[in-house]
């Protein structure tokens, strides 16, 4: 399976500035969306970070969003991050390293169809979220990723283990629009992939190094399918 190169970017990125932190930016360009490092002049970089007034004019506007490492850290929002956040109006990235999960602070606001593909950030559950917040005016419980090309081993199971805490149980009988499928692709042991089936019966579906897009859930979305989950009791 392809990595995500703004994931191994940022990666990299947080072992070398570790342990203080890295900070950056992500932004979409005709290339695709690219993670652009750049310096933390913060006194104390080993545990804030701060941006120079000409990298964010250089990098920041027009930016998807900031990241950022918190080393030996939670990757959740700190007070200060949500101080940026406020300022900056960006949505932040947190990476806690050397673990590598990470998180996204902040909604990134883009269209259902044609977005890139982010892991962590703009992924296949994130598209889900944007669906039941745009559809039904419900907004579901994110959570941290762990650290990417956790279905590899098998050893982790996120999908499974969270999707009652999120609102869904599972549905055995006929399919509805707004149910959640979790799918195991590409011979993962574990479900490594959601969608999220639409009002004319169509699988929103983004994959890695993909274009989110609407497609007839049937042939390999469907004989891959774990189980199919449906919101509320």
């Amino acid at each position: 399976m392809m990595g995500d190169w703004v994931i191994d970017r940022m990666y990299a990125h947080a072992s070398r500035a570790y342990p203080e932190e890295c900070c950056g930016f992500i932004r979409q360009t005709s290339a695709g969306p690219q993670a652009i490092p750049v310096d933390n002049v913060h006194d104390m970089p080993r545990r804030h970070f701060k941006v120079s007034p000409f990298d964010f004019a250089t990098y920041g506007n027009g930016a998807l969003c900031m990241y950022h490492s918190h080393p030996d850290g939670l990757s959740q929002a700190s007070d200060g991050d949500q101080k940026v956040y406020e300022v900056t109006g960006l949505p932040q990235v947190i990476l806690n390293w050397p673990h590598g999960h990470l998180s996204l602070h902040g909604e990134i606001k883009m269209p259902l169809i044609g977005r890139p593909f982010i892991y962590g950030i703009l992924d296949c559950y994130h598209l889900v979220r944007s669906y039941y917040a745009e559809t039904y005016g419900i907004d579901l419980l994110d959570y941290p990723r762990p650290r990417y090309g956790w279905w590899e081993q098998g050893l982790e199971n996120p999908f499974v283990e969270r999707y009652e805490r999120v609102g869904f149980h599972e549905e055995k009988k006929d399919i509805q629009p707004g149910d959640v499928v979790l799918m195991r692709l590409a011979g993962s042991q574990v479900a490594n992939h959601v969608g999220v089936i639409t009002e004319d019966f169509k699988l929103l579906n983004h994959r890695l190094n993909s274009f989110s897009c609407e497609l007839r859930y049937d042939g390999y979305y469907r004989e891959n399918t774990m189980k199919v989950l449906r919101y509320g009791h």
